[in-house]
């Protein structure tokens, strides 16, 4: 699937313009940038690509190895800033530190309760195969008052016990 959610501009966290972001699974992807096509480059299996006014990133799924292109262009910003060293852990030590008392994971539900929002209204979207239109303030879907039916449950099932 193809899934294209729209965000209006966001003064709350800093003056952020509207952006779109599309989401690709099940064998769907991008077409491959020029800039990789004029570099003999293939898009990478799994991944994450930012477009903007000035140019394109593509970096892997947990937004590690970041790559401007064109090659040209990555030489020129690098050579332009100071990186940061960034400690890279990996996912399950990560969380399994948070268990113990450690800073939240980059997964915390603080972190990624916005997109996991996105992705299950992307899920209902695909299920009943059309656009919903979304009140973040009210937590609703206001085109088609049936579909939110699919964001809770009256009655869910026993949790685990240890």
């Amino acid at each position: 699937s193809t899934i294209r959610f729209t965000f209006p501009g966001r003064r709350a966290a800093g003056d952020m313009p509207p952006c779109d972001v599309f989401w690709y699974d099940g064998g769907m992807r991008p077409r491959t940038p020029d800039e990789l096509i004029a570099e003999n480059k293939q898009m990478p299996e799994r991944g994450v690509m930012y477009v903007g006014d000035e140019g394109k990133i593509i970096a892997d799924l947990s937004n590690a190895n970041p790559r401007v292109l064109p090659d040209a262009r990555m030489r020129e910003v690098t050579d332009s800033i100071e990186l940061p060293d960034v400690e890279i852990v990996d996912t399950d030590d990560e969380w399994i530190r948070a268990f113990r008392g450690g800073k939240p994971s980059r997964g915390s539900f603080q972190n990624a309760q916005h997109v996991a929002e996105a992705i299950c209204l992307g899920n209902i979207a695909i299920r009943l195969n059309t656009r919903l239109e979304w009140d973040n303030r009210n937590m609703r879907i206001t085109n088609i008052p049936s579909a939110n039916q699919y964001l809770r449950r009256d009655e869910y099932r026993k949790g685990w016990e240890l």
